[in-house]
């Protein structure tokens, strides 16, 4: 696990520089107006999307890939990886079925469909559920954390 750990490390790392990287030509580059971009600031725009779709990917990978490391390497926690799957799976259930997917009205000439938007919309719904959820265990792990110590 140790081996794992500075691997990651690294990765994280490697990852942080590229993204600072990107991210200083991208605000280097950066449209100045709204619908009129230079080729250069195109460029900056489509290799920052293109970053995000890597990190992307390797986020899907790291999700997959390390639960079943851990499995491997501590075949106990099956049942907890099965919970945590579970609880993950029920959230973005419910996030689908309580997003609308309405249509936008945009000026551009963009072309969706009712599942693209249903899919935002989900999309949308989940980092808001995921966000109160962080707010809710700092703080809850804060409270425990001074009712522990009194």
């Amino acid at each position: 696990m140790e081996k794992i750990s500075k691997i990651l490390k690294v990765v994280l790392a490697a990852m942080f520089v590229v993204t600072l990287g990107v991210a200083i030509y991208f605000f280097l580059n950066a449209p100045t107006s709204v619908g009129t971009m230079t080729s250069t600031e195109s460029m900056a725009t489509d290799i920052f999307i293109d970053l995000a779709y890597v990190f992307l990917v390797i986020a899907i990978l790291a999700i997959i890939v390390l639960p079943i490391i851990n499995i491997v390497g501590n075949p106990g926690s099956v049942k907890k990886t099965g919970i945590t799957l579970g609880i993950a799976v029920v959230v973005c259930l419910i996030a689908y079925f309580v997003a609308p997917g309405t249509a936008v009205e945009t000026s551009a000439a963009v072309t969706a469909t009712a599942a693209d938007f249903k899919l935002t919309d989900t999309l949308l719904y989940l980092a808001y559920f995921l966000a109160v959820a962080a707010i809710v265990a700092v703080i809850g792990g804060s409270v425990a954390n001074i009712i522990r110590n009194r």
